[in-house]
């Protein structure tokens, strides 16, 4: 690593996060990340990576094993702190290629193929049965505006995803004569969640803060602090459709096995009579 300095965007603490998948797979292109005497390897270890890790590949739109390929430490330019790095897919062998930028205890990714959009908005359309089109494209959306350094506008698309899916469950509340709409139409947020926590998932009502936590992304928070806090929410809206999917697989698992159960019992009965 060379003395010459990088001077592109604001330092960011995230060294605790960082190793080959996260760099690779979320961390946007020019943050800096700073490193000391202790921590010095997690640089090395991504400039020269060789070793393993699983993700999601959008190619062949399913999990699979990345892992290192034919990287030496190899730069662009001889005697430079500009480094090329591979990694292979184990399941079919296409090479994703990442550019790193690495010298006085900073490492920087400076570009990379695919882009971190494509890395990542694949795997969202995985929840296009519990979210409709039009909110999953702000789901995209979100993640581009991220991927590209937006940070307040990235947090706009997740409240909006958080909001969609609290309305979803008030539209079907309503159709219960016991309920009260005019209460519902005066509650905060938090106490709107509360009001439907039996039809809502459960990590979004043992997390009912994610909601205030995103308005002061949009109202207060600066576009570092978004960018920073953006991974763990998105995450975090993230888990909540994963509940969604599994009930909605759950729920339709239920009415085949129904379905079967009615046609043995309409058998036997056939045969008795």
């Amino acid at each position: 690593m060379d003395n010459q300095k990088i001077e592109t965007n604001p330092e960011t603490n995230i060294v605790d996060k960082l190793d080959p998948k996260y760099f690779f797979f979320d961390l946007p292109l020019y943050e800096i990340v700073s490193l000391n005497d202790d921590n010095i390897s997690k640089a090395e270890n991504i400039v020269g990576f060789r070793g393993k890790f699983d993700a999601y590949n959008f190619l062949i739109k399913d999990n699979t094993t990345f892992e290192g390929y034919d990287n030496n430490y190899r730069t662009i330019n001889e005697n430079s702190s500009y480094y090329q790095i591979d990694i292979r897919c184990s399941r079919s062998n296409v090479v994703f290629r990442f550019f790193v930028r690495a010298n006085d205890k900073k490492i920087q990714k400076i570009g990379q193929y695919p882009s971190l959009a494509d890395l990542n908005i694949e795997q969202i359309k995985e929840y296009e049965d519990v979210l409709s089109k039009e909110k999953l494209k702000e789901f995209i959306r979100g993640i581009g505006l991220r991927a590209h350094g937006v940070g307040i506008g990235s947090f706009v698309y997740l409240r909006r995803i958080f909001e969609h899916l609290i309305e979803k469950e008030h539209i079907e509340a309503k159709k219960n004569k016991d309920w009260d709409e005019d209460l519902y139409q005066k509650s905060r947020m938090v106490e709107k969640i509360d009001l439907l926590k039996n039809q809502l998932p459960t990590f979004l009502v043992e997390n009912k803060d994610l909601y205030g936590i995103l308005s002061l992304g949009v109202h207060e928070l600066s576009e570092d602090d978004c960018l920073k806090y953006f991974d763990s929410l998105k995450m975090g809206i993230i888990e909540i459709l994963e509940e969604k999917v599994i009930e909605k697989k759950r729920e339709e698992r239920r009415k085949q096995t129904q379905k079967s159960i009615q046609l043995v019992r309409d058998n036997i009965i056939n045969k008795k009579n």
